[in-house]
Formats: C-alpha cells, structure tokens, sequence
C-alpha cells in the first residue's frame, strides 16, 4: 500500500467513525472531581471494546495489536499507586501507534480489563470514537462541524481519483470510503469476469514467461491488461489472449506501461 493510499484510507477512518452510532454509545455512571475539589456524578459516554473491535475488523480484517514488552511469557504490567499500567502498539492499515490500557490493579480480571481499555485508547488514535473526547462536536454528536464536513468533502474527491473504480451501493447512497475501498481492490477480477482464463492459456503463459526470462509473471501481465492482478487465473480469456501476444512479440523493457501504482524494480 502507498504512503499517499494509507494516508487517503486513515483521513477516511477518522471521518467516517469520528462520531459513533448512537446504538452502540453506552453511558457510564462516574463520580467526576470538580475545581473547588468536590464530586459531581456524570454519565461518561463510552463505546466497548468489542464494538470498537468490529469497527477495526471492518476498516481492517488483518489489524492486529502487541505488547510493548513481555514478562515471563505474558504483557509487561507496571502497578503504581494501586492502578495497573499495559503499554502495547496497535496496527492499523499500515499504520502503527503506541497506546496505553489502565484498570484497577484488584481487579479480578486485570488482564482482560487492560486489553479493553488499550483497545478503546489505541483506536482513539486512529480517530475511532474520537468525538466522545473531542469537546469541538461533544455537544452535537450527530452534527459535524462544517470544517469536518468540508474536510470529508476533500478526502471522498480525493478517494474517487483514486479509486475511480469504486462504486456506491446504489444511487444517491455511497459507501463508507473504507468499504469502497475493497471495491476497488476488487474491480480487476471483476474487470475479468467473462469467460475465464483456459488452462491451456495458463500453460502457454507460463512457458512464455519461462522462454523470455521475465521473474515476474502478476506484474508483467499486469502491465499488458493495464491493472494489477494477483495470479493469471485472475485473467479472462481475451486478456490471457493480449498477454501471449506480447509474450510473443516482447517490447523492449523502456516501452512496457506499468501501473500508476506500481514500479519496476
């Protein structure tokens, strides 16, 4: 993935979960210290981690997390004043960031309360949930700010020369650019529907390849049908049919089109 695709993909997280659904926003109950030293109770806005954990499996099914450092086999837990501490580094489309899980060091499940509280502290960071913390739109959950809107605005053109392939669900309702972006991913098999490529083509390719010395076989076919594949299989008959011909009648390497997205090397 590319700095400029990863950077596109994290400003599209932050806009599309700033502000979570209010179906999956709970509110807890906490006695909350005043400036003159009193107590007053509030009810906190919080998201669990196990919403906060289907967010990531949407943004990213591959997102993944790890702790900083490790004791006798399991997460490094600092305990001070009574209050336990679990640093670990979240990963998330490319991206890595250090977040912190706190908890009471009595409680019974210590372990599991750290995981949870370093998710929700982690994913903050990528702009998951950030608008319960954010006093700018707190008041107006349901309201983005003209700024925000006008930046959204920004990032969906942007995301759209991008992945000019991607398509909303139906008219008048666009995805969220984080599924759009699996659309996109998607549209050189589905540019290669039709009839599939035969094996007597996947042979033939495959020794052309072979004959010509070309190590890279995805990216060479890549260039010729004009986007990325992951395998010949992805090919359609017509475009196995493009491949061989080149395969065939080789250009000079200068001359071969890669993808705007990839280089050779």
């Amino acid at each position: 993935m590319s700095n400029e695709t990863e950077t596109l993909l994290l400003k599209a997280v932050l806009e599309q979960y700033f502000q979570p659904d209010k179906s999956i926003v709970d509110l807890l109950p906490k006695n909350q210290k005043q400036a003159d030293g009193t107590y007053k109770k509030v009810n906190l806005s919080y998201v669990s981690h196990s919403e906060i954990t289907k967010i990531l499996i949407e943004v990213d099914p591959l997102w993944s997390w790890e702790p900083i450092g490790w004791d006798n086999g399991r997460p490094s837990i600092n305990v001070v004043n009574g209050n336990a501490t679990m640093w670990a580094k979240m990963t998330l489309l490319g991206k890595t960031m250090i977040g912190v899980g706190t908890a009471s060091a009595d409680k019974p499940e210590v372990d599991k309360e750290l995981i949870s509280d370093f998710i929700r502290n982690a994913s903050m960071r990528y702009g998951i949930a950030l608008g319960l913390w954010s006093k700018t739109d707190r008041d107006t959950p349901t309201q983005p700010s003209a700024p925000r809107q006008q930046a959204a605005q920004a990032v969906e053109g942007a995301f759209d020369a991008a992945f000019p392939n991607s398509t909303p669900v139906s008219a008048g309702t666009p995805q969220p650019m984080v599924a759009r972006l699996a659309s996109a991913n998607a549209a050189p098999k589905q540019a290669a529907a039709g009839n599939p490529v035969s094996e007597k083509q996947v042979y033939l390719i495959n020794k052309l390849v072979k004959d010509n010395g070309i190590t890279d076989i995805t990216l060479f076919a890549g260039s010729v049908v004009g986007h990325p594949i992951n395998s010949v299989e992805d090919l359609s008959s017509r475009e196995a049919s493009k491949v061989i011909d080149s395969l065939m009648n080789p250009k000079p390497v200068a001359e071969i089109s890669y993808p705007h997205d990839e280089e050779p090397f």
